[in-house]
Order: C-alpha cells, then sequence, then structure tokens
C-alpha cells in the first residue's frame, strides 16, 4: 500500500467523510424544509398549481430520498385537487411504496381510482388495506358506499363493501 493509498483510508480521512456526508444529508434535509413550506403555504393560500411546482421540483433533485413520502402524499393531494388523477394516482403509489400502512394515502389512491372510473380497483385497494391496517377515515368511505348500495348503485362490490361495514359496525342511519 503505497502513502496516498494509506492516507485515503485513515481513520481521520473517513471521520471526515464521514462528517461531511452528514452535513450534506442535513443539509438536504434543509433545503427539502424550506422548499416543503413553501409549497405547504401555496397549497393553503389556493395556489395549487405553484404548490405542485415546487413538490415537483423537490421530487426531481431528490428523488430516491426515502424522506420524500410526506411530499409523494402531499404532491398526490395537490394534484387530485387540479384534477389531474393520472399524476395523482402516480404520486400515491410511490408514497404507498414507502410504506404501506398510511391510511390517508390508500384513500388517496382509492379516491383516484373513483374519480377514473376504475372501481374495481378502487374497491380493491380499500379491501386490501383493510385486510391488513385498522380504518379510521374509511369509516366515512364505507357509510358512504353502504348509501350507494341502498341506492341500487355498486353491486357489483357489495360483498366487499357489507364485510367492512359490518367488522366495523357502520350503520346507515
Amino acid at each position: 500500500m503505497d502513502a496516498q493509498e494509506m492516507i485515503w483510508r485513515s481513520p481521520l480521512v473517513s471521520a471526515i467523510f464521514i462528517s461531511l456526508r452528514i452535513h450534506h444529508r442535513s443539509k438536504v434535509a434543509e433545503v427539502i424544509e424550506i422548499m416543503f413550506s413553501e409549497a405547504i403555504e401555496c397549497r393553503n393560500e389556493g395556489d395549487l398549481q405553484r404548490s405542485s411546482e415546487i413538490l415537483l421540483d423537490i421530487v426531481s433533485k431528490y428523488e430516491g430520498d426515502s424522506r420524500l413520502i410526506t411530499v409523494y402524499t402531499v404532491l398526490g393531494g395537490v394534484l387530485f385537487d387540479q384534477s389531474r388523477f393520472i399524476e395523482s394516482l402516480h404520486y400515491y403509489k410511490k408514497a404507498q411504496a414507502l410504506n404501506r400502512g398510511l391510511e390517508i394515502v390508500s384513500l388517496g389512491i382509492y379516491l383516484n381510482y373513483v374519480e377514473l372510473e376504475r372501481y374495481d380497483e378502487a374497491i380493491a385497494e380499500m379491501d386490501q388495506y383493510l385486510t391488513c391496517y385498522h380504518a379510521d377515515a374509511y369509516l366515512i368511505t364505507l357509510k358512504e358506499l353502504l348509501g350507494d348500495l341502498k341506492n341500487g348503485f355498486a353491486r357489483d362490490h357489495e360483498s366487499v363493501i357489507v364485510k367492512w361495514a359490518r367488522k366495523y359496525n357502520v350503520l346507515l342511519y
């Protein structure tokens, strides 16, 4: 091993590189946080276009960062609010790939499928989520679906809807 290789393999150089990586990660986190805050502010002020632009910019710059789950989720919601359902579905699915157990993400996927009139996939998403996780927000959806059944709609999915409504004691008043 020559002298240069010894320097590169020394504990001091390793510590410096680790320190630089940690500093870089914290700078990246800081940049993401600033941009994300701006996107949320735009969304809250009703500027959905600007919000989605900022969120898409974060995604393009930091793709692959596991911290993007929140960005993907919010971006899915902002795109949904803009009636950009296919794009919204894409980002909700990216969030779901990072954490299958987030009900808000599953519900976002469900709602996009409904808007795209892909009802079989919507019910399958709800069924898949409820098979593994507890319902909170889906309770409202189940009540709405029971109303649809009462009004003669969603009959193709009656068994799944009734199964989950019974499990969670969801009643149509």
